[in-house]
């Protein structure tokens, strides 16, 4: 299993796993995928998706600048938590929580509660944060301008900018049955 399979792996089950809440039946908050997601996730009778948006941008943790290719959106729903997440040299790093919106038209906003790091083999490490992500998108929800994320954490703070490159996020739905084991993850985001 490559390096980025097993950094996957860790970070989807280090996601998903939180306090439990009620699946999202607000239709405001449900609005915010597009409509062909919200298809494939009824299709699939999952509700959870995964979204991988392409473009070009920075992280900053631990005063270390490290470039990123794609973000990839997370939504379980199952326990209502959603994640901005990149993968680096470093391993992956997610900022999580579960009180999203869409304070205007083509804003979706994250509050962030927490920053997940995963490195290759080992376990995510959830460190509690202060933050929110703003997701700026085009005409459809799945043409992404830009994603900027901001989350204060006891080791300092953690900063993500992230402009897309004009090509739709390719949603995936995933099951709400929980994560795979890492084992038996054999597939690494699609890029």
């Amino acid at each position: 299993m490559t390096r980025m399979m097993m950094a996957a792996a860790v970070l989807l089950a280090s996601l998903s796993a939180g306090p439990l809440a009620q699946a999202q039946t607000d239709p405001e908050l449900q609005s915010t995928q597009s409509p062909s997601a919200q298809t494939q996730a009824q299709d699939a009778g999952a509700g959870s998706v995964m979204a991988v948006v392409p473009g070009s941008g920075e992280i900053t943790i631990s005063g270390a600048r490290l470039i990123v290719d794609r973000v990839i959106y997370f939504h379980f729903n199952n326990n209502g938590r959603t994640s901005f997440s990149v993968f680096t040299d470093i391993g992956a790093i997610g900022f999580s929580g579960d009180q999203d919106a869409r304070p205007q038209a083509h804003l979706y906003t994250l509050t962030a509660d927490s920053v997940v790091r995963t490195k290759q083999g080992k376990e995510g490490v959830r460190t509690p944060a202060t933050g929110e992500c703003r997701l700026a998108y085009g005409d459809t929800q799945n043409d992404v301008d830009a994603i900027d994320c901001k989350a204060d954490t006891d080791t300092g703070p953690v900063l993500l900018h992230f402009k897309g490159n004009g090509e739709p996020a390719k949603v995936t739905p995933l099951r709400d049955s929980g994560p795979p084991p890492p084992e038996e993850t054999n597939q690494p985001p699609p890029n």
